[in-house]
């Protein structure tokens, strides 16, 4: 249609120039400019109409945010529809952001699987914090039937008391967290971002001690045994050891050509080894020499992907002399220092995290298999054989894919917290079964997780924040 009034206005306008009637010109052209706004305005009607339409069978949920300060700025990103309190929208993941001025922003993506009341308090001091209130979707009705009671959210929300100061969120960071360790004593936690910072935060209570710099993203943290260093790394390549006590650079670890995936000590703190895009690299601490340099598709060693998990044996080594384990494309990548001897331990899943037992009996990996009840399918290989033990393996050859990012021994070892999409389980070895859930981790992909040594708190990274959990 706009094509033909264009035409008609050309040939109009080539034929009032003929005949010099300017004054005509001038109205015919005001004319068509109207025409072709009121045809803008209906296509845009229409646009909005087709948008605004409920997908047929599909549930709609409110989506209601209750900023501070009350005059804040909301919007939903990649939403043409203006955000408004209770709106409607259908499940999914929605990314929203509450400015303002003199306020750091508020930006997380929330998960909307039912009625959600989203209080965002905005700070100065770059606390913005977000507590999720569920209000529980209004129970169907039957036309002509009475309306059924509907009990408030406090009461049907089955939430137990947290015992000691434990905050329930850690706030600080302006990036996605990425990385998480406890010190060894459980007094610090330090977190990584890709806002280039490692913030090191005083446990329980959550302050913060200190924040350290970096010149790129952060993806990988952990202390040394006696707590006194942390290792760092992410996209710049290299591995910072910094002092905790003063927060001083101690050194720089180099010879990865790639962004570091993982960092870990050994038991004895004498070596730091980390994981890159198929290499990894092993340096003794007091003098930065590197004691193996393991690189996929050479020679001596098969292609290993992404190495995204990496842990020495807690005693040293195994019975054939074995000291360290890493996550490969190929299943769980053993290394022997002796003879430089790569073993690989077969899985077509692609695990993306493991761990060994307090005890060194045992490896144990995510299977990336869960269930549609959500049970978890981790893998134990024994060490001294290699071999997958049947008696408390489980797997599932039905089960979807789905990425464990964590997988930590609870103290004891006869227990396992397991961490995936937007939730994380503390698992029986012996029964297979889940003990105590953590829902509502993150309402994106968790990206890393922590464990105290104490075994009483996790914490669990959720976009920008970092939420902590009490163990029962």
């Amino acid at each position: 249609m706009r094509s033909a009034i264009l035409l008609m206005t050309l040939c109009c306008l080539m034929g009032m120039t003929a005949a010099g009637c300017k004054s005509t010109m001038d109205g015919l052209e005001s004319d068509i400019r109207t025409v072709l706004k009121k045809v803008e305005m209906d296509r845009f009607k229409d646009t909005t109409a087709e948008h605004n339409q409920y997908s047929p069978g599909v549930d709609r949920y409110s989506l209601t945010i209750q900023p501070v300060p009350e005059d804040s700025s909301i919007a939903i990103v990649d939403l043409d529809e203006k955000y408004y309190p209770g709106m409607k929208l259908e499940p999914g993941e929605y990314e929203i952001i509450v400015r303002h001025a003199g306020y750091e922003d508020f930006r997380e993506w929330i998960n909307l699987e039912n009625d959600i009341t989203l209080d965002v308090i905005l700070n100065k001091e770059d606390t913005a914090v977000a507590v999720k209130k569920p209000t529980y979707p209004a129970p169907k009705t039957v036309p002509g039937a009475a309306a059924p009671e509907v009990k408030s959210a406090q009461v049907q929300a089955e939430t137990k008391p947290r015992p000691g100061p434990v905050p329930e969120v850690l706030s600080g960071h302006q990036e996605l967290v990425t990385s998480l360790s406890f010190g060894p004593d459980g007094r610090l936690l330090a977190s990584g971002s890709y806002d280039n910072t490692v913030i090191l935060w005083n446990m329980p209570e959550g302050s913060r001690l200190r924040t350290l710099t970096h010149d790129d993203r952060l993806r990988a943290v952990a202390f040394s045994p006696d707590g006194k260093a942390l290792a760092t790394g992410g996209n710049a390549r290299n591995v910072f050891l910094w002092d905790v006590e003063t927060g001083a650079l101690i050194n720089t670890f180099r010879g990865l050509s790639g962004r570091i995936n993982c960092v870990e000590f050994s038991p004895d703190g004498l070596f730091l080894a980390a994981g890159s895009i198929n290499e990894a690299i092993i340096w003794r601490v007091n003098n930065n020499r590197t004691e193996a340099h393991m690189v996929g598709d050479g020679e001596f060693y098969p292609r290993f992907g992404a190495i995204n998990a990496i842990d020495f044996h807690p005693k040293g080594a195994d019975a054939d002399g074995f000291t360290l384990a890493f996550t490969c494309q190929k299943g769980v990548a053993l290394y022997k220092p002796d003879t430089k001897e790569i073993v690989i331990l077969p899985d077509d899943t692609m695990p993306n995290s493991l761990a060994y037992s307090p005890d060194g009996r045992y490896i144990a990996w995510g299977a990336r298999h869960q269930h549609g009840d959500n049970l978890f399918f981790p893998r134990f290989v024994l060490t001294d054989t290699r071999e997958s033990d049947e008696t408390i393996s489980r797997a599932d050859p039905n089960a979807s894919a789905d990425r464990v990012f964590l997988t930590s021994y609870a103290p004891g070892g006869n227990q396992l917290i397991l961490l995936s999409y937007r939730q994380a389980v503390l698992y029986d070895i012996k029964t297979g079964d889940i003990i105590q859930t953590f829902g509502d981790t993150s309402q994106t992909a968790v990206t890393d997780a922590a464990l105290s040594p104490d075994g009483k708190i996790l914490a669990a990274t959720a976009g920008n924040l970092i939420r902590l959990f009490v163990l029962d």
